[in-house]
């Protein structure tokens, strides 16, 4: 008999897709389902492409985590989308559930709480954020 074992590393991103995508597809699907002006739908699920593309692009990739200057990008990029994101409708404030460990595996301490603290901040103060869920 043999075992296998996964390695930790791996898991964690495995993880880190599926918490992506979930906190992700659930604000998507309500806002393509719901009563809003087509072109507004078409303009979230662009701004949600765009969102997943710069997730592909960069933290898909375990390779740039140790680059901290990479990620630094890679979380003010996150950050500008997913408060346009939850202007347009709250319930993307799900997303933060899986940016933050991002930010915290990724970044260092400092960083990752100045991230941490303008996420949650910024659509907040904009007028949506968790008064809205």
């Amino acid at each position: 008999m043999t075992s296998r074992t996964v390695d930790p590393d791996r898991r964690w991103m495995l993880a880190s897709h599926l918490l992506f995508g979930v906190t992700l597809a659930i604000p998507t699907g309500r806002v393509l389902l719901s009563a809003a002006p087509f072109g507004q739908r078409v303009a979230t699920l662009a701004l949600v492409l765009l969102l997943v593309g710069w997730y592909a692009a960069i933290y898909a990739r375990p390779r740039w985590h140790e680059r901290q200057g990479v990620m630094t990008v890679y979380a003010a990029g996150t950050l500008v989308v997913f408060t346009v994101l939850n202007l347009r409708d709250g319930t993307f404030f799900l997303v933060l559930y899986s940016l933050l460990p991002q930010y915290f595996s990724t970044l260092s301490r400092t960083r990752a709480i100045v991230a941490t603290i303008l996420l949650v901040l910024l659509p907040t103060a904009l007028g949506t954020g968790i008064t809205t869920l």
